[in-house]
């Protein structure tokens, strides 16, 4: 059986379903402007593979990206080490996922930094129901960015700078990111404020059945990846 083509003809995916389904023994080379993998078959299964520094699966993670290339298969016993232990359909579906996590990432670096913003907000409102509302103010009560829960009308959330002026007059010598006082309001619910930076806070309206512990991390973390896409 010779097999030889190109990756645009034929991907990757299918040309190794191809020699598995043969059952093959021998080395696929691949071929791009990346470098030269080698994929070593036993019977069919992809049990080692080689690209430069890289062996084993991360070679088979990093070559399901190439989109262009050429390939061919030698055959020939392989009695050398075997990396891979894996089924080879795992390998895909893992590298199908990375290739999608790092879409997802790239397309959100090239955001701009206030739908990033919004981004992070809406998803803190949205997956923890203990958070209704949450707006990141200045230091003149300037609602800079916000993001408001199904459950609570934007209007509720308007009044929360006020009870921001208030705080910062009373705590405005901190300056460092930390939860520093918590409002209890019987209707509202907490108001919860968190120094993001010098310049900024974290303004969020929770469910009066909120938990304290729980709430405190969801916003500390939502603080640092704030802090990293201002700096």
């Amino acid at each position: 059986m010779s097999l030889r083509g190109s990756l645009e003809d034929v991907n990757l995916t299918d040309t190794i379903q191809i020699l598995e389904m043969a059952g093959k023994t021998g080395y696929l080379q691949v071929k791009n402007n990346n470098g030269i993998g080698k994929l070593y078959f036993k019977h069919g299964k992809v049990v080692h593979a080689t690209l430069g520094s890289l062996i084993g699966q991360e070679v088979i993670f990093e070559m399901l990206r190439w989109e262009k290339g050429e390939f061919e298969f030698s055959k020939g016993e392989y009695t050398g080490q075997e990396t891979i232990k894996t089924s080879i359909q795992k390998l895909f579906m893992e590298g199908i996922k990375r290739i999608d996590e790092q879409k997802v990432n790239e397309k959100e670096k090239k955001l701009p930094v206030k739908e990033k913003m919004e981004i992070i907000l809406k998803e803190l409102v949205t997956e923890d129901n203990q958070v209704l509302g949450a707006v990141i103010v200045d230091f003149e009560g300037k609602i800079v960015f916000q993001a408001v829960n199904d459950k609570l009308k934007e209007e509720n959330l308007l009044s929360v700078p006020k009870l921001f002026l208030k705080f910062y007059k009373d705590y405005k010598q901190i300056k460092r990111p930390s939860i520093i006082q918590m409002f209890v309001n019987d209707e509202k619910g907490f108001v919860s404020f968190v120094n993001v930076n010098s310049k900024l806070f974290l303004v969020s309206l929770s469910s009066p059945l909120a938990r304290l512990g729980s709430l405190i991390f969801s916003l500390n973390k939502v603080v640092e990846e704030i802090a990293k896409q201002i700096k």
